[in-house]
């Protein structure tokens, strides 16, 4: 069963920062050293300062990016910047925009709350990429330090009806709600949803969904490691640990999107081939690719299984589909039909024997969502070869997902990302003792047995020794 919570989230006081549009930021995996100086310049309380912290020469063990975003948490909590909501509740959140290319107007709406962490064996949540070690560690450093879920986890789930939008938005449709507009003309509006009966309803909607992890594997996977760390000292210095779900450090922070939402865009990601792998020139490999594969026509409207190739020299793409059946029975039944899990087993393995992360790391690979930008190197020849890839189908996504197997590297864009800043988590309990993330009750520095659901008290995490070795 999942269970989803209403939480006592962290939010700006818009008094104390003017606008929501001048401290929050993209999620920090998008954010190059230009724009994160850009966002450190717009306002010294904006959420870069938390989710990627600059580094700075003479950073040590004790003093470093992580302590500085902690040293800035705690601040801003004791000075009013961040306050917590009086009750628990969830936040209706949506994001509008209008596609440059169509003209046509789009609304993805959803709701963020707290979900008591899963592991991927038990089937509830369902991953669809890889992660890497790096980027994991540096999340559980700055969660440990913080001790606060900054950023959500974005997940999709299976509810044909729409309930929630209905509960959520068109019956709602009057409220004030907090909009920000950000630099790609996305509005982001979010509003805490305060009815009970709502709540319940949102609390109960949940239960028997499975979730997909759409955007923020890192993220989820770092919530894993964090949970397991503070049990684990509870074991070491305790000798015991409380029931499953009675810890903060037990829940991420999650946005939670339906995928019959009429909004949720998901664009496809393109390779483009940088340069020639060692031993492989044009020539070479394209008399290799027509041995497995065969040109057909209709473009990309010729079939899921299809994909586009372009090299210098050639007036427009080729539409290849594969003819070799070797390529796709090696591919588990429910991916034999995906183009981007054929190119790596016929292309990527088959040609070059590489997996696609390793030709990324290389720098001999690269991946766009773009295609202006695609185009433009098409058009400059600053490619070798470019890979056109579909727009993946969600449901198709889940069912693979739900199959035991994950997508291949790159394999889905949704878009617009969530924006950073809207509303924060927190482990610890509030500086100003006003209480504890999952219950309305003031805490003031002292236990209090009757927080819902058997949440225990967690002020104190900073005493288990969670702070991370630099």
């Amino acid at each position: 069963m999942v269970n989803v919570l209403p939480f006592r989230g962290l939010r700006y006081e818009t008094e104390k920062v003017s606008h929501l549009a001048n401290v929050t930021a993209p999620p920090y995996d998008v954010i190059d050293k230009d724009m994160q100086q850009e966002l450190y310049d717009m306002h010294p309380a904006n959420v870069v300062r938390l989710i990627l912290n600059q580094r700075e020469k003479g950073d040590s063990e004790t003093s470093n990016s992580y302590t500085r975003a902690a040293g800035y948490f705690q601040q801003w909590q004791r000075e009013g910047i961040l306050a917590p909501e009086r009750q628990p509740v969830f936040y209706a959140y949506s994001q509008s925009w209008v596609d440059e290319a169509s003209g046509e107007f789009f609304k993805r709406k959803g709701v963020i709350g707290l979900l008591q962490l899963e592991s991927f064996e038990s089937g509830q949540v369902l991953p669809h990429e890889h992660t890497l070690g790096g980027p994991i560690a540096d999340r559980l450093n700055l969660m440990k330090t913080t001790l606060g879920n900054l950023s959500q986890v974005f997940m999709l789930y299976d509810d044909p009806e729409c309930q929630l939008e209905s509960w959520l938005f068109d019956e709602n449709p009057e409220d004030d709600w907090d909009v920000v507009t950000d630099p790609d003309e996305v509005d982001h509006e979010i509003q805490p949803v305060t009815d009970k009966e709502t709540i319940e309803n949102l609390t109960k909607l949940f239960q028997d969904k499975k979730l997909l992890i759409a955007d923020g594997h890192h993220r989820y996977t770092t919530a894993l490691h964090y949970k397991r760390a503070v049990r684990e000292k509870m074991r070491e210095k305790q000798g015991g640990e409380p029931p499953e779900g009675s810890l903060l450090s037990d829940y991420a922070m999650v946005f939670l999107c339906n995928f019959h939402d009429k909004g949720l865009q998901v664009f496809p990601t393109h390779r483009v081939l940088n340069k020639w792998p060692e031993g492989w020139d044009q020539e070479k490999f394209e008399t290799e690719l027509l041995k497995s594969f065969e040109k057909v026509s209709g473009g990309m409207d010729a079939g899921i299984d299809t994909f586009g190739y372009w090299a210098p020299g050639h007036s427009e793409p080729w539409q290849l589909k594969v003819k070799d059946p070797d390529i796709v029975e090696a591919l588990p039944e429910v991916m034999q039909g995906l183009d981007v899990a054929i190119l790596d087993e016929g292309v990527f393995f088959g040609i070059f024997d590489k997996a696609a992360d390793e030709m990324k790391a290389d720098h001999t690979l690269s991946f766009y969502r773009d295609e202006e930008a695609v185009q433009n190197l098409v058009d400059r020849q600053k490619a070798a070869a470019v890979f056109y890839m579909h727009a993946p189908d969600v449901p198709k996504v889940y069912e693979v997902c739900e199959s035991g197997f994950r997508m291949p590297q790159k394999s889905t864009y949704f878009y617009p990302k969530i924006l950073s800043g809207l509303v924060f988590g927190n482990y610890a309990g509030f500086l100003d003792g006003s209480g504890h993330s999952l219950s309305a009750h003031r805490l003031a520095g002292k236990h209090i047995e009757s927080l819902p659901r058997g949440i225990f008290h967690q002020d104190q995490l900073p005493a288990l020794g969670l702070e991370p070795a630099m």
